[in-house]
């Protein structure tokens, strides 16, 4: 199998060494290609298989507006990722940095917290 993914990949390979066309070799075989029992390549049941990555719900959060410098929110987290979070607000979805968000506690909860610290 080997040999026939390098010989189908000779003509868009010629420039890379023997090193890089055993990797990208590997690579098409590996996560790439399917079989007959699963259609689906190894490559999207890799990504698609944890659930526990995936949001049930989008949390609340409050953001630092980096052009105002104010506190603004709450806003639904979309995403994050790289020291950045994407919320969606109002005019839409916006990249902010990690340090500027904080997550939104609600005022009634920290007052009931409060009660039961007595």
């Amino acid at each position: 199998m080997l040999k026939q993914v390098l010989a189908r990949q000779s003509s868009t390979t010629v420039w890379m060494s023997p090193h890089e066309k055993l990797c990208k070799a590997m690579f098409t075989i590996n996560f790439l290609n399917c079989s007959f029992e699963n259609m689906r390549p190894p490559v999207v049941r890799h990504f698609n298989s944890g659930n526990q990555f995936k949001l049930s719900q989008c949390p609340l959060v409050m953001i630092r507006d980096p052009e105002t410098w104010e506190t603004k929110g709450p806003y639904e987290l979309v995403t994050w990722g790289c020291g950045y979070v994407c919320v969606a607000t109002p005019s839409g979805l916006r990249w902010i940095p990690q340090k500027w968000v904080k997550p939104f506690v609600p005022k009634i909860q920290l007052q009931q917290k409060g009660i039961r610290g007595k």
